[in-house]
């Protein structure tokens, strides 16, 4: 059987150990929830790696709950569907490894479908502040850095075998494309869906090889 792992919902970058703040973004986890549904659909086995609190299969639209419900139940009863939850940017990387690593005798029977919006910027676990920042008058000055790239990884050493397909969301079509046809190049992404902020629910482009 096919097995599909579909990342959703965005994480978070905690700015202290014992963390009271983060940044975040407004990923919501639909297109993922939406895409666990079709692959279930489809006949896949899914591995839903999943944001807590953020859009579930089976859970958006109440006038469809009876066959949700029958839908969803058939795949747990399958054994079709494993949900793996996370919150920061930390966790989803480290369970994005596990997951991979986990599907690479899978072959090329192994897909990744990743919509999960994984931060940019982070403050690594050495560099936070141990307790809340404390409010001051001041400006508060933050030093954030690059989130490691784990694309290349996966391709090459995780899953090998496995179709990737990745998400990018922009605001410039033309820095889109170029981020796109990067993925592709330098990662060897099967295909990249974009998306563009301000027509994401009614447009995507879609670039392969």
């Amino acid at each position: 059987r096919p097995i599909a792992l579909v990342s959703s919902g965005g994480t978070a970058a905690d700015l202290e150990i014992h963390s009271v703040r983060c940044l975040d973004n407004f990923s919501t986890g639909k297109r993922g929830a939406i895409s666990v549904e079709e692959l279930l659909k489809r006949g896949y086995a899914v591995i839903h790696l999943w944001r807590r609190g953020s859009a579930s299969p089976y859970g958006r639209v109440l006038s469809q709950a009876i066959m949700a419900l029958i839908e969803r139940q058939s795949a747990l009863e399958e054994g079709r569907i494993m949900t793996i939850s996370f919150r920061s940017v930390e966790e989803y990387l480290a369970k994005l490894q596990l997951s991979s690593e986990s599907l690479r005798d899978s072959q090329a029977l192994a897909m990744f479908f990743l919509c999960g919006a994984v931060s940019d910027f982070y403050v690594p676990l050495a560099e936070r502040s141990t307790h809340k920042i404390q409010s001051q008058s001041n400006c508060l000055n933050l030093k954030l850095w690059p989130v490691p790239k784990v694309m290349g990884l996966l391709r090459r050493k995780w899953a090998p075998d496995a179709f990737v397909c990745s998400f990018k969301l922009e605001t410039d079509v033309s820095i889109l494309r170029r981020k796109a046809e990067g993925a592709v190049e330098k990662y060897g992404c099967h295909m990249v869906v974009g998306n563009l902020l301000k027509t994401r629910y009614d447009q995507v482009y879609i670039l392969a090889p």
